[in-house]
Parts: structure tokens; sequence; C-alpha cells
């Protein structure tokens, strides 16, 4: 369900008209280099903090029952 939720909401917040996918691109590729210098046993804590959150229910949903976005302060 959260997956469908965000792909509504992708779809009802499309790309900036100047966002260009070579701008994209290279946002991934920046992203794809900070996460290979990312030390595995930092990642993976925080894997697992942010795990412990959504199993616990210390996160809030970012979509309501009809995949609205929930804006909050």
């Amino acid at each position: 369900m959260q997956f469908y939720e965000f792909a509504l909401f992708l779809k009802s917040h499309p790309l900036p008209v100047d966002e260009t996918l070579d701008a994209i691109a290279a946002d991934e590729a920046r992203w794809d280099a900070q996460f290979a210098a990312t030390d595995e046993d930092k990642l993976s804590a925080l894997v697992a903090a942010v795990e412990h959150e959504i199993d616990t229910g210390e996160t809030l949903s970012m979509f309501d029952e009809r995949g609205t976005f929930i804006e909050r302060p």
C-alpha cells in the first residue's frame, strides 16, 4: 500500500519545468558516490534505526487513506 501511495504522490507532483533529465542524472551520480563512500556499518545502523522506528510505530504516514500527501508543520 505504501508503494501505491507514493506512486500517487509522484503522479500528482511532476518534475519541475527547470529540472532536466541531465540534472537528475548528475544528482543520482552524486548520491551514488556518496553511498559508495559510506561506511557499511554506519549505513547498516541507520537502516536498523529506521526499521525500528517503523516497527514500533514511531513514524507518521506521508499520505492519508486516499493517497493524498499530508503536509505537517
